[in-house]
């Protein structure tokens, strides 16, 4: 049995993808968590996913009350390009050590 942890967030269109490959991975037998935001929480649960809140970063919400013109700056800030990635996944995996790291491409800082 090997452990994945796949690392998303919910930008209209890689979170379904990801949920997929987690649900065949587990009907093979494997361990599966989701290491993301707060406001993915409800929807990966729902389909009795494991989901674990980025310590740092996951309580941006995408969907919350921007502006128009900050929400690009905010996403990129703390999504895309989000420093606090650099300590989230450490200190993530060193609870729940993964074999397998699934990284949304459009997540830069958790892939450095």
């Amino acid at each position: 049995m090997t452990r994945f942890a796949f690392v998303t967030w919910d930008g209209g269109g890689n979170l379904g993808p990801a949920v997929g490959i987690a649900q065949e991975l587990i009907a093979r037998g494997h361990e599966v968590r989701f290491l993301g935001y707060d406001a993915q929480r409800q929807g990966i649960e729902a389909r009795r996913l494991d989901f674990c809140r980025l310590p740092r970063s996951g309580g941006f919400d995408l969907y919350g009350e921007l502006p128009p013109d900050q929400r690009l700056a905010a996403i990129t800030r703390n999504v895309w390009a989000c420093p606090e990635h650099l300590q989230d996944l450490p200190d993530a995996l060193a609870q729940w050590p993964a074999d397998v790291l699934v990284v949304d491409f459009s997540m830069q800082g958790a892939l450095a």
